[in-house]
């Protein structure tokens, strides 16, 4: 039995370490996930990436007691599901602290809000280990992790972890390809990115991102309809039928039509990218003869998006190897998450960092 069936055996059978904390972040455009093994299972825990910043001398501490926010020495920060709210409620575009998936180099506070929103879902620790997840490079758009990466390394080592980063859609590999001997194609479309990894025995074979994904929806969407992203999100996370857009108010029908259409063209282009990749390397790599697909992220979390994709995937049955099955990850929210996790506690529980 290889380690990360063992470790896979571990989360579900609770045989968690009792000293050092362990645990898994998701550090997502739209949502960071926290993953600790706790007691006897596994748990997730989960904060939307976003914030409306406010004046200290605006609210009392009273007026925020219901509040989810963060203080800094000069701002104070409603962060979370209560920023996306209250940015809907008053028509504000909520301020995000990463866009396409990386830090965002328009928001001046980015850093220090991402800081303070880490450290209220992880809580600092002395003797901390964690692994968190990064993208792989773009190939449609000038992007460099690099920096990325060292950021989310300085803000868990300030907070007391020994920190270690892990490819996105490889996390999912390993929580949700287990029976597969950790092969399969897997797609994990988020907010900010879609990461592809096609995994042979846990061997990464092909990795990458493009800059299609929840947010490019929201943006075109928003653009073809006159109004701003965030009121896209709200009504494609609650009221969106892929598979039919016809109820609802005539705005609506709209804004869920316009949703449809930019979700089957951010599905049929990243298949093309992945075409694109096994062409090039067409006699450089020896696939199975068939492969589990699998899906992951919040984007794919839409009523009707697995029919849809299906429908979409099959257009290229003739530039894939055989497709064995195609999933959805049991939990979409959490499926990095739980494949860093299975990560962490292989690596920290062998080496006793």
């Amino acid at each position: 039995m290889s380690p990360e069936n063992k470790i896979k055996k571990d989360v579900v059978n609770l045989n968690a370490p009792t000293t050092d904390r362990i645990i898994a972040v998701d550090c997502g455009t739209m949502n960071i996930v926290l993953g600790e093994q706790k007691g006897d299972k596994a748990e997730f825990s989960t904060i939307r990436n976003m914030y409306l910043p406010l004046d200290k001398d605006q609210v009392t501490m009273a007026e925020l007691s219901n509040i989810d926010y963060v203080e800094s020495s000069e701002s104070i920060y409603i962060v979370g599901a209560d920023a996306f709210n209250f940015a809907n409620i008053f028509e504000k575009k909520v301020k995000r602290p990463m866009s396409k998936g990386l830090i965002s180099p328009n928001e001046v506070d980015s850093l220090d809000v991402l800081a303070l929103i880490i450290e209220k879902l992880c809580s600092k620790t002395t003797n901390g280990k964690c692994i968190y997840c990064i993208p792989a490079p773009s190939i449609d758009s000038q992007n460099n992790v690099t920096y990325h990466e060292g950021v989310f390394k300085r803000i868990f080592t300030d907070l007391g972890y020994y920190t270690e980063s892990f490819n996105e859609a490889m996390a999912i590999i390993y929580s949700q390809c287990q029976e597969e001997q950790f092969t399969g194609l897997a797609f994990s479309f988020g907010a900010g990115m879609t990461n592809v990894a096609l995994s042979f025995k846990s061997v990464p074979v092909v990795t990458f991102s493009v800059a299609r994904a929840g947010d490019w929806i929201d943006e075109q969407s928003a653009n073809s309809l006159g109004t701003v992203p965030n009121r896209i999100t709200k009504i494609k996370e609650t009221n969106t039928d892929l598979s039919d857009f016809s109820s609802g108010s005539k705005k609506e029908k709209r804004i869920r039509e316009a949703v449809v259409y930019y979700y089957r063209e951010m599905i049929r282009y990243t298949l093309d990218q992945i075409k694109n990749k096994l062409n090039q390397s067409t006699g450089n790599i020896d696939l199975p003869e068939s492969l589990s697909v699998v899906v992951s992220g919040g984007t794919s979390m839409a009523t009707g998006f697995m029919p849809l994709f299906t429908q979409v995937l099959n257009e290229y049955k003739d530039d894939f190897p055989q497709i064995k099955q195609i999933k959805q990850a049991e939990d979409p929210m959490t499926a990095v998450a739980e494949g860093l996790l299975i990560k962490a506690l292989s690596k920290f529980q062998k080496e006793g960092k």
